[in-house]
């Protein structure tokens, strides 16, 4: 699933090669838009990793790393915009299942050395923290 966003009164993504456009009626909270942007900004800092990685010939990592990252900034949107609550505790679990994975995988960056800044661990527990504990 590809995430783009053209502008702040719509939210635009890809799944299985269908493009979806959402129309933002009034970003639920303040702290929802606060968040989704923390979560780009997160996923840049993801992207120059993954191309470090690729230079470092990791590339197992670093596409586990980026996918997951993706996964988790995508379940949690679901979540923000789900209507049913069993939806919004799968997207819940889902965004919380993919920091899981990115932390690891950040983990495992630190311990051989590839990682370049140590607090994106720090942050991705944040925002994990964040995106699973929101209303």
């Amino acid at each position: 699933m590809k995430i783009f966003c053209k502008n702040l009164k719509f939210i635009c993504f890809c799944h299985k090669n269908v493009v979806y456009c959402k129309k933002i009626i009034a970003m639920e909270t303040l702290s929802h838009y606060q968040t989704i942007k923390r979560l780009f900004q997160f996923s840049i800092k993801i992207v120059d990793l993954y191309e470090y990685l690729i230079e470092q010939n990791k590339k197992p990592i670093a596409v586990r790393l980026l996918n997951s990252t993706f996964n988790a900034s995508c379940a949690y949107q679901n979540k923000v915009y789900s209507d049913k609550r069993k939806d919004i505790k799968e997207y819940e679990q889902k965004t919380y299942i993919n920091f899981k994975n990115i932390i690891y995988w950040l983990d495992q960056c630190q311990k051989s050395g590839y990682l370049q800044e140590p607090e994106l661990i720090n942050e991705a527990v944040n925002l994990q923290e964040l995106c699973c504990n929101q209303a």
